[in-house]
């Protein structure tokens, strides 16, 4: 008799086709040999190119990121269907909203293996009745879930305080949701002339130092306390003395003035009241709340190359003012602007539109080659489940100035391949900054420790071969408990 052998199968699962997209790269294709597997996600041309590039089957159930009642509904009632109708063996899911519909979708189905990933947590941060719902959420999709899987130790953590659950929680390899591929993300993969090509047209010498911040431009990320810290960097020196000749000045009259910009709305007098309490605390955080109320009431910046020049009718248009940056250091910003959900501040914005040492990029399909110009990654996040930037630019040979929070503190050793500093610090911040340009020797052995680290601990085959481990091993359980306990139902 001749018998064949069953391909088990195995539905991945996220909200939206990018998380599958990016966070998954290579690795469905590794489990696509030995499983038949499934990509599941809302519709995007993203999950098109999974398709091409993973060559797995892929099945499209709208999902909404935000809470909506009858749509999630919606959304439940499909993916039940889909799991009756084609049987998976195993349902993982890696996203909250995904994770929450799936695993109730997947224990209504019958579905023996249903595994989750935290990729981080949302409530921690919140507060109120919509910290109380996030956490009701969790716990109902721990409830349905067979398996759950943290990503870093500080996911975890946080998953055992708040009670989220009483089973076990694992965490594959030494966490991250895929690890890091270190044949791509390597300085010799990417060609020198790309490179030079690329610091050509963003004008970066060969001798500035480069801080390199790698994700989404928006508030949770550090992003104002960053720009704020760099600001106070690119002034520390240098803003040197103007005469200023006006009817309120006399000829020989001297001040180190800071940019004025025009007043709209407000008198001359209260203008001048604001700006001097502008200025008092223009490297605070408070200073920063303060910058973007003012610069949505009575500011707006006109720049040059050579620096901010004043406007307005205030009887100072004869000043030339001569604003000399910190000499040979940039900060390159990679990622998409997020004007939607958790914006920037206004007049962060603006210094990233006007300060010609900050070069903003936008979103990029490749970071390699803008990560090969960098010195040092920059992410003063405020949470984080287990930080992709980092893994990366650890690859690429850069130390991270990283915060003091859950998956960063997991892949930095302060002072062995970056520094450790506490969320939301902006002096901290700054320090952490200046003793990286400073010390030329210290930031020249935190690079090459840095490879070293993410090469022993998050090699992304080491992680894939955990992962196909751990779907053995569960599934050979589920199979014995199947067959000691035929009317079990899990």
């Amino acid at each position: 008799m001749l018998f064949i052998k069953t391909v088990k199968k195995l539905f991945r699962i996220a909200t939206v086709p990018e998380s599958l997209d990016i966070l998954l790269r290579g690795q469905l294709r590794y489990l696509n040999q030995f499983y038949k597997v499934t990509a599941i996600s809302s519709p995007g041309a993203e999950l098109d190119q999974l398709v091409q590039r993973e060559g797995v089957k892929s099945y499209e159930i709208d999902m909404q990121r935000a809470i909506s009642p009858l749509r999630d509904l919606v959304s439940l009632w499909n993916l039940y269907r889909y799991f009756q109708k084609e049987k998976p063996d195993i349902v993982h899911s890696i996203t909250p909203k995904a994770g929450l519909l799936a695993m109730m979708a997947a224990r209504l189905a019958g579905v023996p293996v249903r595994m989750h990933t935290f990729t981080g947590l949302i409530f921690p941060y919140k507060t109120g009745i919509l910290k109380y719902i996030l956490i009701l959420m969790d716990r109902l999709l721990c409830a349905c879930a067979t398996h759950i899987y943290p990503e870093g130790k500080g996911v975890k953590e946080d998953l055992e305080r708040y009670n989220i659950t009483s089973k076990n929680l694992k965490i594959i390899a030494n966490g991250n949701v895929n690890g890091i591929d270190l044949h791509h993300f390597d300085r010799a993969a990417v060609s020198v002339e790309d490179i030079d090509l690329l610091r050509e047209r963003l004008a970066i010498n060969l001798d500035d130092f480069v801080f390199i911040f790698l994700g989404r431009i928006v508030k949770d990320k550090g992003v104002n306390e960053l720009i704020s810290a760099f600001k106070s960097i690119s002034e520390l020196s240098n803003v040197q003395e103007i005469t200023i000749t006006s009817e309120r000045a006399s000829q020989n009259e001297k001040f180190v003035r800071q940019p004025m910009l025009t007043a709209i709305t407000s008198s001359e007098e209260e203008m001048l009241t604001l700006s001097e309490s502008y200025f008092q605390h223009s490297t605070s955080v408070t200073g920063l709340n303060l910058r973007n109320r003012l610069g949505k009431i009575i500011y707006r910046y006109q720049t040059t190359k050579s620096g901010i020049n004043p406007t307005g009718d205030d009887g100072l248009q004869g000043v030339q003012q001569i604003h000399k940056l910190y000499p040979n250091v940039k900060l390159l910003m990679v990622g998409a602007l997020d004007e939607a959900l958790n914006p920037i501040l206004g007049l962060t914005r603006a210094e990233i539109d006007n300060n010609p040492h900050i070069i903003s990029t936008g979103f990029v399909t490749d970071v390699r080659p803008y990560l090969a110009l960098g010195d040092c990654l920059v992410l003063p996040s405020y949470r984080e489940g287990f930080p992709n930037a980092v893994l990366q630019a650890g690859a690429m040979g850069l130390p991270s100035i990283v915060s003091d929070i859950n998956g960063c503190n997991e892949i930095i050793t302060n002072g062995i391949n970056g520094l450790i500093i506490p969320a939301k610090s902006e002096e901290a911040l700054k320090n952490a900054m200046l003793q990286l340009l400073n010390d030329c020797d210290f930031t020249k052995n935190l690079q090459q420790s840095s490879r070293q680290r993410i090469k022993e601990l998050y090699s992304h085959q080491h992680l894939w071969d955990e992962l196909l481990l751990e779907y053995t091993a569960v599934l050979n359980k589920s199979s014995a408990v199947s067959r000691a306990n035929p009317t079990s139902n899990n």
